[in-house]
């Protein structure tokens, strides 16, 4: 009788002793999920100061480029306009403000570019005048006065007609066949 209570007494030990270590199991698994969650809630916390930060930075660059109230709508017309190469028009549009920049431009003047990039952008789908917004931002002037000619180009006319003589990068051959 003994050794049936013995066995009886380990067995319900065994049996309260697997139930209160899965017990503490589950105390440990929400102790560290409610650390994890903190950690998480705080990151997330300074990743929204982060972003208000960002939009702010945003919504100020923005308002120096000219950009903040822009209406690509302006330009809607009913007439017929020439197709646009849309491609070609962000590439230069690219371009200069790559240019633009590096010559330390106006924001007042690379706002120019970026407004008129949004006319292009838009241009087909909602039929905008892109011609009309390239000429009211000045776009063929801020090209003279930033952007360098490509290869093979040797003059650029400037705001008021005037040459820009620019050095070509194109290498011309010599009798030899070799390139300078």
């Amino acid at each position: 009788m003994n050794f049936a209570v013995i066995f009886l007494c380990l067995l319900f030990g065994a049996i309260v002793g697997f139930e209160f270590g899965k017990y503490m199991e589950r105390r440990r698994i929400r102790e560290a999920m409610k650390g994890i969650s903190q950690r998480i809630k705080e990151a997330a916390e300074k990743v929204q100061i982060l972003v208000e930060k960002q939009q702010e930075q945003l919504v100020s660059v923005l308002g120096k480029l000219g950009v903040v109230g822009f209406d690509t709508r302006y330009y809607k017309t009913s007439n017929d306009i020439p197709a646009i190469n849309k491609k070609e028009e962000l590439d230069l549009c690219s371009r200069m403000i790559t240019e633009m920049t590096g010559k330390g431009a106006m924001d007042s003047e690379i706002g120019r570019v970026v407004r008129y990039s949004m006319v292009v952008i838009d241009a087909e789908k909602l039929n905008l005048d892109w011609m009309k917004a390239k000429q009211d931002e000045g776009i063929d002037l801020l090209k003279a006065k930033y952007l360098r000619p490509l290869d093979g180009d040797n003059v650029v006319r400037g705001p008021l007609g005037g040459p820009i003589v620019w050095m070509s990068k194109a290498k011309e051959e010599t009798k030899d066949g070799e390139r300078t």
